[in-house]
């Protein structure tokens, strides 16, 4: 039974020099997709779901040249991902079944009737980077800092509330 997958991607980068001593850096990627659940005699329709989503990820940069041996860098970046799957019904009642003899599933089977999920990450981060001349040797020292936020969010339904398998008849 055939399937179609949908799949776009949206990418950017956008530099800027705005002056001998600073430039600038911006970045936009995000993919957008929708990937239904394959139909087979033995997965019916009502036991199908399909999963859509996009995870948008942005970076941001600020270099300052502070002297000909010194510069000074900061960054942002982030990933906020969002995905949900619904079955293709959207029954939000009837339970899910699964007889494992026959390998038979019944509506909202191997999926939540609603679900969403979303992982997110956020990072920003400094540091000055100074070249020095020790002992006819060049060393590049840098000092920074950097700070990490990130989590996730996810909700669900189960159709009926739980999901019921068949075993041994």
């Amino acid at each position: 039974f055939p399937t179609q997958d949908l799949q776009d991607r949206v990418f950017g980068k956008f530099t800027w020099q705005i002056n001998q001593n600073n430039n600038l850096l911006f970045g936009y990627h995000d993919d957008f997709w929708r990937l239904p659940d394959t139909i087979t005699p033995t997965y019916p329709r009502e036991a199908a779901s399909m999963g859509r989503g996009n995870n948008p990820t942005i970076t941001a940069a600020w270099r300052r040249v502070v002297s000909n041996d010194t510069t000074f860098d900061m960054r942002f970046g982030g990933f906020y991902n969002w995905s949900s799957s619904r079955g293709l019904t959207e029954n939000l009642t009837t339970q899910g079944v699964y007889d494992e003899i026959t390998d038979v599933y019944s509506a909202n089977y191997l999926s939540y009737s609603w679900s969403s999920l979303a992982p997110y990450t956020t990072g920003i981060s400094a540091r000055v980077s100074r070249f020095l001349n020790v002992g006819g040797q060049q060393h590049d020292v840098r000092l920074g800092v950097q700070f990490t936020d990130g989590g996730t969010e996810s909700e669900s339904v189960w159709p009926g509330g739980r999901q019921i398998t068949l075993r041994d008849g």
